[in-house]
């Protein structure tokens, strides 16, 4: 999560937030091949009972787990670069779908300000000369607390 610098700490700062996944597209695999076999003798046991329909609804379960999982996938691709170069600062934001959209700001007068409530951070947002972007939604309360930290560090280098 810290800022990525590159070569000297005032040319380039570049901080990538991604959503987290615990559960990575090898694990996923094993988890539905146990899921479907379990569920493959589950739905046989059903059927040799006389209770076939069963076995078909079991099996909607499996797609129904497949498609959950898919779709918490596809919701992972959000990612949010944030680049503070020379006297310039870009946030650029990727959708799922892969649009694109990009702020740039003066990096000598954004401020990162978090928003706490109850020692959680539930928010973590850039301003500068009125305008407000809220950016790390879809991180966890810790994880914003490293951002703005690293945000903080990075652009009170270029202040001095």
């Amino acid at each position: 999560m810290p800022g990525i610098p590159s070569g000297n700490e005032l040319e380039s700062y570049a901080l990538l937030l991604k959503p987290h996944r615990s559960l990575p597209p090898e694990g996923f695999f094993v988890f539905m091949v146990l899921i479907s076999a379990i569920t493959f003798i589950v739905g046989l046991v059903f059927f040799l009972a006389g209770a076939w329909p069963v076995a078909g609804f079991l099996g909607l379960d499996v797609l129904a787990i497949y498609i959950a999982f898919k779709l918490n996938y596809v919701s992972g691709r959000w990612q949010e670069l944030i680049e503070i170069s020379g006297s310039g600062m870009r946030v650029c934001r990727t959708s799922p779908s892969g649009k694109q959209s990009i702020w740039h700001f003066n990096p000598y007068w954004v401020r990162v300000e978090t928003c706490l409530k109850d020692d959680e951070c539930t928010g973590l947002i850039l301003t500068s000369h009125g305008r407000r972007l809220a950016i790390g939604a879809f991180l966890g309360s810790d994880m914003r607390i490293k951002a703005a930290q690293s945000l903080h560090a990075a652009l009170r280098v270029r202040l001095r």
